[in-house]
């Protein structure tokens, strides 16, 4: 199972979410450990890839919950941290597009199994 941890930011009724480069899904901001990385370095590390011009700001943990990647379908286990976003969310090298999302505009765009289930929990949709 792959594992991962990912951020939940939400302001003003809008989610953000990335776009990694070449993929059609959207999903929350985050990615895989490297080496002995706890769960907050790891998010931290890809949050300032991901998002570098963002200011990240840890609140407190949502929860861990487990579904499968959009494109290999592979078992995903993720930890999701609720957080929030301030500044720009200026896309980083590996991310072809970064934004907010409000629920109506979730339903025009490909997101994550994974993804709406964290959103779902989170009484997003």
């Amino acid at each position: 199972m792959k594992k991962t941890v990912n951020i939940l930011a939400i302001k003003k009724n809008r989610v953000l979410l990335v776009q990694s480069k070449g993929k059609t899904n959207w999903s929350l901001p985050g990615g895989k450990h490297e080496k002995r990385e706890s769960d907050k370095k790891c998010v931290q590390r890809e949050c300032e890839e991901e998002l570098p011009r963002a200011k990240i700001v840890f609140t407190s943990r949502l929860g861990k919950f487990e579904g499968v990647s959009h494109n290999s379908r592979t078992p995903v286990s993720s930890v999701v941290f609720c957080a929030e976003v301030k500044g720009r969310i200026t896309p980083g090298a590996e991310i072809g597009q970064s934004a907010w999302f409000s629920k109506e505009e979730l339903e025009s765009v490909i997101v994550s199994d994974l993804t709406l289930k964290i959103l779902r929990e989170a009484k997003f949709c």
